[in-house]
């Protein structure tokens, strides 16, 4: 597909996010996965991700494949409530696309590990980054958590959303196979 083609399918999702977190911004209700907001084609930030076996390893693992990554906290209210959603979402579409929930200050994989039980976390796997990495790689933006990214196949950020996700919205599935698709 051609970047014009994609950029003008994602582009149209820019305006509905953009008005979608202005009418949530007091209420940090999520917002729909076809909502993310379509970005220029940044190349992939190599961010050092820790798995849940204190293995280290970087976003560039998953270049070649479409990545979907979240980066969330333990300690963030809306995470806590968005959280079982992604594990029911990535249950049922983990196939799609990559799909890396990466928590920033939030502990020791253990301490990430307690908090999926703690919260029924099932099929998620764990990944920690620290947040100074994930901003600086992000360009010095500053992080809202939640927030989604969308990775191409080559590594570009394609879209993203600052906020919740509605995981169990209605069209979910279908937004993310058209994220994939497009990648």
């Amino acid at each position: 597909m051609p970047a014009l083609t994609r950029r003008s399918i994602l582009g149209g999702t820019l305006a509905a996010a953009l008005a979608n977190r202005a009418a949530r911004a007091e209420d940090d209700a999520p917002i729909a996965l076809s909502a993310l907001r379509a970005l220029s084609h940044r190349t992939l930030f190599d961010i050092p991700l820790v798995d849940g076996k204190t293995q280290i390893t970087s976003l560039a693992r998953w270049h070649g494949q479409p990545v979907l990554i979240h980066f969330w906290a333990t300690w963030c209210a809306p995470c806590v409530r968005e959280l079982p959603q992604l594990d029911a979402f990535f249950a049922a579409n983990g196939q799609t696309m990559a799909i890396l929930p990466v928590a920033l200050k939030s502990g020791k994989p253990q301490q990430i590990q307690d908090f999926y039980s703690k919260n029924g976390i099932a099929h998620l796997p764990i990944y920690a980054a620290e947040a100074a990495d994930v901003a600086k790689s992000l360009g010095g933006t500053p992080l809202a958590i939640p927030m989604t990214v969308f990775l191409d196949r080559q590594g570009r950020r394609m879209a993203e959303a600052d906020g919740p996700v509605a995981w169990d919205a209605p069209g979910a599935t279908n937004a993310l196979a058209h994220l994939a698709k497009s990648a």
